[in-house]
């Protein structure tokens, strides 16, 4: 069953909060995302550069003293990122001069397929010059602002392995009563035997709310930005080879980082 909680401004500034229990909305989303996000490596590249980004924004390589890198560390660790690896990468960052800049690009395919990709890169210019390089050579597909046709929401999955709730129903109202004080638009997907939820925030306020809950006793198990489209299509089989073409393409480019579409899961 789903329920909608309306709360009072004081708490949320009178955003509306939203709790779904049972099967999960983003988990198909979560998924495909996983599936087109690639192998390991590709997730390893995306935590290193996020301890590159959270020492340059605060030019404090300790975690001790960086909230935002240590949280990155410990769910680096629990995608089996070698701490090993991790202390490279700090090491390396810590004399860093030239500063990774975050370009958003927006594209169709085949005049229906949507998209958002999200790069990270040190030359600004040289990957611009690649984008463009790569939609003459994609006849299909071409820049479209399509922003608009997507949701941008901050999510957050959290497990409490100690908790002390004794049913299912006690652990959901902590979870939302423990969201609204932190801040948060919606809990979902919250599973007693596991002791997990997923939290929905703006995503403006991932880290604050990241913050939050861990001083709450949370274990923040990832947590990242996302693009979630209005409506969804299917796609025939020639559109999916021009699309799995584009994607190829996306995916190359240095400093790529994630991909959103508004085709459906098949």
């Amino acid at each position: 069953m789903l329920r909608n909680l309306k709360v009072c401004s004081a708490i949320t500034h009178q955003l509306k909060f939203v709790r779904h229990a049972g099967h999960s909305k983003w988990a198909n989303i979560k998924h495909t995302k996983a599936e087109k996000d690639g192998e390991k490596a590709a997730l390893f590249m995306r935590y290193t550069r996020a301890i590159r980004i959270a020492i340059q924004e605060t030019n404090q390589p300790n975690p001790a003293f960086n909230s935002k890198l240590s949280s990155i560390i410990s769910e680096a660790l629990k995608k089996n990122m070698p701490m090993s690896t991790i202390n490279k990468n700090i090491e390396k960052f810590k004399t860093q001069q030239v500063q990774l800049r975050k370009h958003v690009i927006e594209a169709k395919c085949c005049n229906k397929i949507f998209i958002i990709a999200e790069f990270y890169t040190e030359n600004l210019a040289l990957l611009k010059s690649n984008i463009n390089t790569m939609f003459r050579k994609e006849v299909k597909s071409q820049p479209a602002n399509c922003k608009h046709m997507f949701d941008e929401i901050g999510m957050i999955e959290i497990s409490m392995p100690e908790t002390t709730c004794k049913s299912s129903s006690e652990f959901e109202d902590k979870i939302t009563e423990d969201a609204i004080e932190c801040e948060a638009q919606e809990v979902d997907d919250v599973n007693f035997d596991d002791k997990s939820a997923t939290i929905i925030c703006n995503p403006d306020d991932i880290d604050k709310v990241k913050g939050e809950l861990l001083k709450r006793g949370y274990v923040i198990d990832n947590s990242e930005g996302l693009f979630i489209p209005h409506t969804t299509i299917s796609i025939t089989d020639d559109e999916r080879k021009q699309y799995d073409s584009l994607i190829k393409r996306i995916t190359q480019l240095d400093g790529f980082e994630k991909i959103f579409d508004n085709v459906v899961t098949e």
